[in-house]
């Protein structure tokens, strides 16, 4: 309000001895002194604001141009009254223009506040996911070792209960065979156990990763293994490399545990950009399109893995003739 009754004061005042000129040039530079109060208002509030903001200020310095507090000429009072006028537009075009833009600033916030939170959700949701996976993994994984050790142990215990009096030899030779199953059952309890503490992808990193484990199935289910790993990969994101090896875990205990294979190859490399994962054997084989028994159980979780990495997977399969899981990240094969 200062900048709007300080030359109406100043002219009563002094009794109106000040050139006509005065009134004007005190107009203009309450134009700039209120432009200070309309960023405000336009920053902080509403166009609704900022219209009642230059309205108010409009109406007072109408009210006290016709109040008689000075006496102003007809001619003067039009050239204040074009002023006023020229205020109204300025204010009108200044104080929407800033607030649009203010309005935009904070849908943009929002927007972003939003993003960030279903990200936050998403990324909840795919660490889940993916602790479910792996807990339905270890359980798949468990169970083949577990559970049928134990059966074959009780119905080898029941096979020597009913031996046990009319025929010793027998009855040694099935409590031997149980000992060396359950011997063999505590291995692969113990190997399945050290996989859900051990990091493997941070300690040796992809390539060794990849190559370690084959060895190890190698090894464990007597095949012969023939490995063209590539160990100068780029440096991929971690849940890439996490979904690649856990598809070569996969792949690799599907054939230990069900293909009967004599001969397994594991390719790991990188063409032009691409990571490409190869896992080959000359095993019993099966039909893709049927893949519903529990054999073939984990080629969902393969899938599922791919998909959330972004690349693809592909299962080519024949009865008696093998089996050829392949992945790729970042382009067709």
């Amino acid at each position: 309000m200062i900048p709007i009754f300080s030359p109406y004061f100043e002219l009563h005042f002094v009794g109106n001895r000040l050139p006509e000129f005065f009134l004007q040039t005190a107009f203009w530079q309450q134009i700039i002194l209120l432009f200070i109060p309309l960023i405000v208002i336009s920053w902080q509030y509403s166009i609704s604001k900022v219209i009642l903001f230059f309205v108010s200020t409009t109406a007072l310095n109408t009210m006290l141009l016709f109040s008689g507090i000075v006496v102003i000429e007809q001619a003067l009072l039009r050239t204040l009254l074009g002023i006023l006028f020229i205020q109204v537009i300025t204010f009108l075009l200044v104080g929407h223009m800033i607030a649009s833009l203010v309005r935009v600033q904070r849908e943009q916030r929002r927007r972003l506040t939003e993003a960030n939170e279903r990200l936050a959700q998403h990324a909840s949701t795919v660490e889940q996911l993916t602790l479910s996976q792996e807990r339905n993994r270890m359980a798949r994984e468990l169970h083949d070792v577990l559970a049928h050790t134990l059966s074959g142990v009780a119905v080898e215990l029941e096979g020597l209960r009913a031996t046990m009096q009319r025929d010793p030899e027998q009855s040694t030779a099935l409590l031997n065979h149980s000992l060396q199953a359950i011997r063999e059952g505590l291995t692969e309890t113990r190997r399945a156990l050290q996989e859900l503490r051990a990091k493997p992808l941070e300690d040796l990193g992809l390539a060794l990763a990849i190559q370690n484990l084959a060895e190890v199935y190698a090894s464990r289910s007597d095949f012969q293994l023939e490995l063209d790993i590539d160990h100068n990969l780029s440096d991929y994101p971690a849940e890439i490399q996490q979904s690649v090896y856990r598809i070569a875990q996969e792949a690799l205990a599907n054939v230990a545990d069900h293909a009967q294979a004599q001969n397994v190859c594991v390719q790991l490399k990188q063409d032009r950009g691409r990571l490409i994962l190869n896992i080959r054997d000359d095993g019993c084989g099966f039909d893709p399109l049927n893949s519903e028994d529990e054999s073939h159980y984990g080629l969902l979780g393969m899938r599922e893995r791919a998909e959330m990495a972004g690349g693809k997977l592909a299962v080519e399969s024949q009865a008696g003739r093998g089996t050829q899981v392949s992945f790729w990240y970042g382009g067709s094969p």
